[in-house]
């Protein structure tokens, strides 16, 4: 479900505040649904008498697990719905759409920024959501470099934590603009469903968190942002569907002759001499006459 933001008080007026509600009640029911299933698995498989225990024990674990993702859901949901009373400053800004969603993210994970990266099965990125303009700012570089935390998280499947001097050294593309934005220590978590990594959550300038990253990762990208409908809500910010990017690299590898990936560096290295997004680099590929 998508939530819709005023730009100087908080969630649109009662509207809003109903569907947030829905969405609490609902993930509510989702987690109790989950903690009973989970229950009734576990007691199989503790009376002896099942022909699989160990299957039992495995939707067990499943289910709590799921529990645990519509409970991080849970509080999520309510921390937007206090945002409604938060006072708009610099540390609290009034943020549109996703952003307040993305910006509670941060706060729970007691991260100074956060951003939510979706891929498809080719690890495309198809989608990502900010919390401010400098964790925005951030993942564009990643975007434009093509390397840096919720890439490496998304290639290996694996938690990325880096701080320190080591972010230039593991990311010399990355690292220095991420320095600029004062960026000292990122974590990034991969997102898997079906084995495969669906999506990425990376925390800049992450503290002792209130929720474990991996949940919220999990509470986002497999409970929450998988209610909302194509289309659904206001602009994103840091949203981006690339609709630009494969027709500008298909344009270049007909120009030149090369193979798309090389097409794709193309781009990228246009970005980065224009210090442009990479969506941006695209556009201005498509918009040339010559």
């Amino acid at each position: 479900m998508a939530l819709s933001m005023s730009a100087d008080h908080g969630p649109a007026g009662e509207g809003a505040t109903d569907a947030l509600i829905g969405c609490l009640r609902n993930a509510h029911e989702a987690s109790r649904r989950a903690a009973r299933t989970a229950l009734r698995h576990e007691e199989l498989a503790a009376t002896g008498t099942a022909v699989v225990p160990a299957l039992h024990e495995r939707m067990a674990t499943l289910h709590r697990q799921v529990e645990q993702r519509h409970l991080v859901a849970v509080r999520l949901y309510s921390r937007l719905l206090a945002a409604q009373h938060w006072p708009h400053t610099d540390a609290a800004p009034a943020c549109p759409g996703w952003s307040a969603l993305m910006y509670a993210t941060a706060q729970a994970a007691g991260s100074a920024g956060a951003v939510i990266a979706l891929f498809d099965a080719r690890r495309d990125e198809i989608l990502a959501l900010a919390s401010d303009a400098v964790a925005e700012r951030a993942h564009a570089m990643e975007r434009r470099v093509g390397e840096g935390p919720s890439v490496d998280a998304v290639r290996t499947g694996r938690q990325v934590a880096v701080s320190g001097t080591e972010i230039s050294r593991r990311w010399p593309g990355y690292g220095p603009g991420a320095a600029v934005l004062l960026v000292g220590s990122v974590v990034a978590v991969p997102v898997l469903a079906a084995s495969a990594c669906v999506g990425t959550l990376t925390l800049l300038n992450p503290a002792p968190a209130h929720e474990p990253a991996g949940l919220l990762g999990e509470a986002l990208v497999r409970t929450m942002l998988s209610d909302a409908g194509p289309g659904a809500g206001p602009a994103v910010p840091g949203g981006d569907h690339r609709g630009a990017i494969y027709p500008a690299v298909g344009r270049i590898s007909v120009r030149y002759g090369c193979s798309p990936d090389d097409a794709l560096a193309l781009v990228r290295a246009r970005a980065f001499a224009g210090d442009i997004d990479l969506h941006a680099a695209a556009d201005q590929v498509l918009n040339e006459t010559r």
